[in-house]
Order: structure tokens, then sequence, then C-alpha cells
């Protein structure tokens, strides 16, 4: 899908919705598609709490997203054309609304998330991570053998849970 304007030119793939050319005056300002990114550098106390291997399914969620619908383009006046899509986002159904206003001043990116649920994914992950967490704000149960105990602002890795099927990869549905 290309749109054209002023001297601006955006294309957008109609297969990912993903905006895959952005031209000003007849030069190229993308090399490489546009994609959604949820993944960041790894710190030292992701390592201590094994995140880059428990949360790698992010790593490349935004490039292997996929389009729900086709992008649907409407007019916003003179000079101003809307592109919408939608995204599915891994396995548990988790969407991403992308929003492109393109004009001769250049393209707005917007982007809505839209979880499976306001509480987070109803589907457990296999690989997925939780704490056990007290009503209270900021105190964290501890669970020791036979010992129960509350701390406060202590979320240690003796309290994380990684949620696994041996038969289910990374980051699919159990």
């Amino acid at each position: 899908l290309r749109v054209v304007a002023g001297r601006t030119v955006a294309t957008i793939d109609r297969a990912t919705g993903m905006l895959v050319g952005l031209g000003a005056g007849g030069e190229e300002l993308l090399a490489a598609p546009l994609q959604p990114n949820f993944w960041r550098p790894v710190t030292d106390n992701d390592y201590g709490a094994n995140l880059q291997k428990d949360m790698a399914f992010w790593r490349h969620a935004g490039r292997d997203a996929k389009a729900l619908r086709p992008p649907a383009v409407s007019s916003r006046g003179p000079g101003s054309v809307t592109v919408e899509t939608e995204l599915a986002i891994g396995l548990a159904g988790a969407k991403l609304a992308l929003s492109y206003e393109i004009s001769e001043r250049g393209v707005l990116v917007a982007a809505k998330w839209k979880p499976v649920s306001a509480q987070g994914p109803s589907v457990v992950l296999s690989g997925g991570v939780a704490f056990l967490r007290a009503k209270e704000a900021n105190r964290h149960i501890d669970v020791e053998g036979p010992k129960l105990r509350a701390r406060w602002k202590d979320q240690g890795d003796w309290q994380r849970l990684t949620i696994s099927d041996p038969t289910s990869a990374t980051g699919q549905p159990l």
C-alpha cells in the first residue's frame, strides 16, 4: 500500500501491516521495516534472575507479529490519510493496534497495546514467571520449606515460580 502526501511517500506492507518504506523528497529514509519492539538489552539483574532465557519469546515478538486484517485507509482531511491495522503478538492472543497518520509533514505512528484481558493473559505460557504477592502493597510471600511468611519489598529469587511443561516450548500455551 503506497500513500503519497506532498513530498512524503509511505509504503505499508498489506500482509504484515508494517511500515516498510518512508521517503521524503525522493530519498528513502528507512533501512528496514519499522517493527514493534518488546525487547531491551539485558542487564546484570536480568542475568541474575535468568530473564534473558525466561522472557526470550519477547525478543522477536515484533518481527514475528502477524497482521489480523489488511490495512484500512481513511481520509483525515485535505492532505492527510490514516492507515490502521491490527497485529497478533505472541501465542496468547495479545494484539497491537497500529495507526499511521500520513501527511506532507511526515508519518505519525501510534500504537495501542491490547492484552488478552485487563488483568493480563488468561492463558498460562510455558516458561512464564510468577511471584507470590500478598494483598498489601510491596509485600511478597516467602515460602521456605514448611515456613510461610511475608516480607517487605523483598522479591528474591526464592519467591520466583517458573511455570513450565516439559512437552511445551517456552512461550507456548499450557
